[in-house]
């Protein structure tokens, strides 16, 4: 993880394309807005989230998948353009040290931890 043991997680943002049309997308942010307090965003529309939840996430995105982020299909942030439809789906962590890690999407099928990031994103992507 970047920074020092003090850093800590500020913000993660992740977009994907939905299967119904690659010009659609969905979009969640997440923002640590105090000690126990994260704010939601899915398409614009706003929530609390559990903060258990986010940490369970975090864990799952920085334990359990954090290989990925040492792959060839690690991301910039200069990168994240949903107009560039080879992107699947674009995720970005940022620490409060001004650090980031970033991941883009590109291979379903192919990309060690695509299937996995996407199955931890998947409950917040319903499609209606």
């Amino acid at each position: 993880m970047p920074g020092n043991k003090e850093t800590s997680i500020t913000s993660i943002s992740f977009w994907k394309r939905r299967p119904s049309s690659v010009d659609k997308i969905d979009y969640i942010t997440m923002t640590v807005t105090g000690r126990k307090s994260v704010l939601l965003s899915i398409n614009g529309n706003q929530s609390d989230m559990d903060i258990k939840v986010f940490d369970d996430l975090v864990k799952s995105l920085t334990v359990d998948c954090k290989d990925a982020f040492t792959t060839e299909f690690a991301g910039y942030k200069y990168e994240d353009t949903i107009k560039d439809y080879v992107l699947k789906f674009f995720l970005t962590i940022d620490f409060d040290d001004a650090t980031y890690m970033a991941l883009k999407g590109i291979m379903p099928f192919k990309q060690p931890f695509y299937q996995e990031i996407v199955k931890i994103f998947s409950p917040y992507l319903i499609e209606k």
